[in-house]
């Protein structure tokens, strides 16, 4: 199984002649050292843009929760007591997997780039250090939350936040009765006085 990044041409440098074969050329410390640098600062490129990107979207997703409940709140829409409650659970369950991936995919992109700004440390103090393969990728695991502070940060939010909704929700006064009362029929329980008439009886 090939690894997901580029291959690192790291040992061999290809020259292309005209009519001649490829012919395999060493590279010197001070071109492993830069290709090492390079493959590192790939990494951590991916790192970055990951974690704006995860900020973005966790940020966001914030904002929709609250709005969400808010709105439902002051809209006193009849909403079954359980509803909020079973998405709520589903919205964190998708949200606790996102992140479970999330953290894997970030994981393999630290390991790579400080497997190869280790190896460029170790070119120039060992010029016969000989580079090692790169790391392998890091799978998803169910422990994440406990490893990674900012993940778990993101998830105790966002599983508050969907409680702060839900209650809002659960607390938000019931619509008001829809029908109106007949202003030419009297109401139930008032009897009309004997010889009394009408006030449109009156005026006619």
């Amino acid at each position: 199984m090939t690894h997901p990044y580029y291959p690192c041409l790291i040992h061999v440098r290809r020259h292309r002649r005209i009519g001649m074969p490829d012919t395999p050329t060493p590279l010197n410390n001070n071109e492993r050292v830069a290709h090492c640098l390079k493959q590192s600062e790939l990494g951590a490129s991916r790192w970055d843009r990951r974690r704006d990107d995860e900020w973005k979207i966790t940020l966001g997703l914030w904002a929709a929760i609250l709005a969400s409940g808010k709105f439902i709140a002051e809209k006193q829409w009849d909403v079954p007591p359980w509803l909020p409650g079973v998405f709520g659970l589903f919205l964190l369950a998708s949200y606790y997997f996102w992140l479970r991936g999330l953290w894997a995919a970030n994981d393999s992109d630290k390991k790579w780039e400080f497997h190869f700004r280790n190896e460029a440390a170790a070119i120039l103090c060992n010029p016969k250090h000989e580079v090692k393969e790169q790391p392998t990728r890091t799978k998803p695991s169910r422990r994440f939350l406990i490893a990674d502070w900012s993940l778990r940060f993101q998830f105790g939010v966002t599983a508050f936040l969907i409680v702060v909704a839900t209650c809002l929700i659960a607390i938000a006064p019931s619509p008001p009765p829809s029908q109106a009362a007949d202003p030419g029929r009297p109401t139930s329980g008032s009897t009309a006085a004997p010889g009394s008439t009408a006030p449109s009886q009156v005026r006619q």
